[in-house]
């Protein structure tokens, strides 16, 4: 049997504010809306939840607009499969049938989600996001033709569409001209 437990005014504020980005955060707030409380095993997932939103927006919030601003770029282009590849990272862009039509999935190379980029450039990871994650991204943002150079020129392939690069001028660039155009980058 589970015991009630009080919750934290809060911690109910925190999740009702993660809605936003969180389908766990609105499960809770559903159950806790029925119920008129949380059991404390929800209790406790929902406070990790908090403390790893404090503990990451006081090492300081980064803004990625950068990034989507890629991403539009090659939308409006045509490009139809939007990824980026880089340092063990595959960034790809939700489809607008998904539950964040417009989000930019953060993901390791073996498929592993490890958060995703909202519209306003806002980073929001999992739990099990790999540290050094928002430094990696940062880095995208920052200067994303030296991201994918550096990838492209350390692996042989195309930093966006992933095809081996077999011209010298685009093995030095890390990139392949046809998405360096498509990208913005050139």
């Amino acid at each position: 049997m589970t015991t009630a437990t009080t919750t934290n005014p809060e911690l109910i504020a925190f999740l009702k504010d993660a809605t936003k980005w969180s389908n766990f955060a609105k499960s809770l707030v559903h159950y806790y809306s029925e119920k008129g409380y949380l059991t404390p095993k929800q209790e406790q997932a929902a406070m990790n939840m908090m403390n790893k939103v404090k503990s990451r927006d006081a090492a300081g919030k980064i803004n990625l607009v950068e990034i989507k601003a890629l991403f539009d770029t090659a939308k409006e282009a045509g490009i139809n499969r939007r990824a980026l590849r880089g340092n063990g990272l595959k960034l790809t862009e939700a489809s607008e049938r998904s539950r964040n039509p417009g989000a930019i999935y953060v993901k390791g190379t073996d498929g592993t989600y490890y958060g995703k980029i909202t519209k306003d450039g806002e980073y929001f990871p999992t739990a099990d996001a790999p540290e050094g994650i928002l430094e990696e991204l940062q880095k995208i943002a920052d200067d994303p033709l030296e991201y994918m150079r550096e990838y492209g020129q350390k692996t042989g392939e195309c930093a966006c569409c992933g095809r081996e690069l077999t011209n010298p001028d685009s093995i030095a660039l890390g990139i392949g001209p046809i998405c360096a155009e498509h990208w913005g980058l050139i």
